[in-house]
């Protein structure tokens, strides 16, 4: 988990939340008010890739969300 204390501290745990939360479908696009945003461009890539690798693996599949 070591990586994602890393996200949370460059880019803050509410903008890497708010993007985990796009990516992985839960919310809508953009999901923060103005001025907040969400991580983007090259920001997001780090986060892809824990998405993917580490996290994904853990997420319950999208028929036992309720």
């Amino acid at each position: 988990m070591a990586p994602l204390w890393e996200l949370f501290q460059r880019y803050g745990s509410l903008r890497v939340t708010a993007t985990m939360a796009e990516r992985l479908g839960i919310v809508a696009s953009p999901c923060l008010p103005q001025p907040l945003k969400a991580l983007s461009g090259q920001e997001r890539s780090p986060l892809k890739a824990l998405l993917e690798t580490t996290l994904r693996p853990l997420s319950c599949p999208p028929t036992a969300r309720q």
